[in-house]
Protein backbone atom coordinates (compact mmCIF):
# COMPACT_ATOMS: atom_id res chain seq x y z
CA UNK A 1 0.00 0.00 0.00
CA UNK A 2 1.12 3.47 -0.50
CA UNK A 3 0.08 4.92 2.63
CA UNK A 4 2.16 3.11 4.36
CA UNK A 5 5.70 4.06 5.55
CA UNK A 6 7.11 0.51 5.25
CA UNK A 7 6.47 1.10 1.70
CA UNK A 8 8.84 4.17 1.54
CA UNK A 9 11.63 3.75 4.26
CA UNK A 10 11.80 -0.29 2.82
CA UNK A 11 9.86 -0.79 0.07
CA UNK A 12 11.79 1.16 -2.62
CA UNK A 13 15.29 -0.29 -1.40
CA UNK A 14 14.23 -3.63 -1.76
CA UNK A 15 13.19 -2.99 -5.38
CA UNK A 16 16.65 -1.16 -6.05
CA UNK A 17 18.20 -4.44 -4.73
CA UNK A 18 16.13 -6.62 -7.04
CA UNK A 19 16.63 -4.04 -9.93
CA UNK A 20 20.85 -4.39 -9.57
CA UNK A 21 20.64 -7.87 -9.26
CA UNK A 22 18.88 -8.52 -12.32
CA UNK A 23 21.44 -6.01 -14.35
CA UNK A 24 24.16 -7.77 -12.46
CA UNK A 25 22.88 -11.04 -13.88
CA UNK A 26 22.02 -10.01 -17.20
CA UNK A 27 25.82 -8.42 -17.35
CA UNK A 28 27.11 -11.81 -16.23
CA UNK A 29 25.14 -13.72 -18.48
CA UNK A 30 26.07 -11.31 -21.29
CA UNK A 31 29.67 -11.37 -20.85
CA UNK A 32 29.43 -15.45 -20.15
CA UNK A 33 27.97 -15.91 -24.01
CA UNK A 34 30.40 -13.21 -26.25
CA UNK A 35 30.29 -15.93 -29.09
CA UNK A 36 26.29 -16.11 -29.62
CA UNK A 37 25.07 -13.48 -31.77
CA UNK A 38 21.32 -12.74 -31.09
CA UNK A 39 18.94 -13.50 -34.09
CA UNK A 40 18.40 -10.34 -36.48
CA UNK A 41 14.89 -11.12 -36.04
CA UNK A 42 15.38 -10.34 -32.00
CA UNK A 43 17.86 -7.01 -32.87
CA UNK A 44 15.09 -5.97 -35.08
CA UNK A 45 11.82 -5.88 -32.43
CA UNK A 46 14.22 -4.69 -29.58
CA UNK A 47 15.04 -1.85 -32.01
CA UNK A 48 11.34 -0.86 -32.78
CA UNK A 49 10.14 -1.15 -29.00
CA UNK A 50 12.69 0.86 -27.86
CA UNK A 51 11.58 3.70 -30.56
CA UNK A 52 8.31 3.00 -30.02
CA UNK A 53 9.08 3.79 -26.39
CA UNK A 54 10.71 6.63 -27.07
CA UNK A 55 7.58 8.47 -28.51
CA UNK A 56 4.84 7.10 -27.63
CA UNK A 57 3.72 10.21 -25.25
CA UNK A 58 4.42 12.71 -27.37
CA UNK A 59 2.22 10.49 -29.91
CA UNK A 60 -0.21 10.61 -27.51
CA UNK A 61 -0.55 13.51 -26.89
CA UNK A 62 -0.72 14.96 -30.32
CA UNK A 63 -3.64 12.49 -31.33
CA UNK A 64 -5.47 12.90 -28.19
CA UNK A 65 -6.27 16.67 -28.63
CA UNK A 66 -6.98 15.80 -32.27
CA UNK A 67 -9.26 12.66 -31.97
CA UNK A 68 -10.03 12.10 -28.31
CA UNK A 69 -8.56 9.57 -25.72
CA UNK A 70 -10.01 5.87 -27.83
CA UNK A 71 -8.74 7.36 -30.87
CA UNK A 72 -5.03 7.84 -29.87
CA UNK A 73 -4.73 4.58 -27.97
Amino acid sequence: RFDNIFTYLVGFLLATIAALAMILGARVLHEKTLKLAEPIWVTFIADTSYGVYLFHWPFYIIFSQLMGNAGAV
